[in-house]
């Protein structure tokens, strides 16, 4: 074959079809909720209920005075869960819709599994975790600051800046669902 055959051939970019190997990313809502106490599990199912009506995809949750950590399955959410102190004060959650689509690339959906979120840093005024499913990569914050005349203050503010350095330095998008 003579080169500018060749060349044509490599240096020319298909037309795109009809745009659907483009990124889309929805619009999604978020909840940022200091609740006080949600440990009776009506309580829990009622504010669960009202979220998943109103198609919220993130919620952080302060004051939750769980008595676990970790990662379970709540309702229609991925719920990651920072316990309360022994002495039954704060607590922060993170409920993650696994309904809601976050977005599609190639005319393929996604929406978030238990298998899709990791738990990075746990304590019961601070919850951070990652979220990868397909093309997205983000972290959500719960978070609880101690108020300024707090002896906690200074400490907490120091772990809060640890914890996230390592996302800002990787460039990781954080969504903040906090009670500064």
């Amino acid at each position: 074959f003579p080169a500018e055959t060749i060349a044509k051939h490599i240096d020319t970019i298909p037309d795109a079809d009809d745009g659907t190997d483009d990124l889309v990313i929805n619009d999604v809502g978020f909840l940022q909720y200091n609740v006080g106490s949600i440990l009776p599990f009506k309580d829990r199912k009622f504010l669960a209920a009202s979220i998943m009506a109103a198609r919220v995809f993130g919620s952080g949750l302060q004051e939750t005075r769980g008595k676990r950590s970790g990662k379970f399955k709540f309702a229609d959410f991925v719920s990651c869960e920072a316990a309360a102190t022994p002495q039954g004060q704060y607590g922060c959650t993170i409920w993650i819709s696994t309904k809601v689509c976050i977005g599609s690339r190639f005319n393929k959906k996604y929406k978030v599994s238990d298998e899709n979120v990791s738990i990075l840093y746990s304590a019961p005024r601070l919850l951070i975790v990652s979220v990868i499913v397909g093309p997205f990569f983000f972290a959500i914050v719960s978070a609880h600051a101690p108020h300024h005349s707090s002896d906690l203050f200074n400490s907490w503010w120091a772990t809060f800046i640890i914890q996230m350095t390592p996302l800002r330095k990787r460039g990781i998008p954080v969504i903040f669902l906090a009670d500064l």
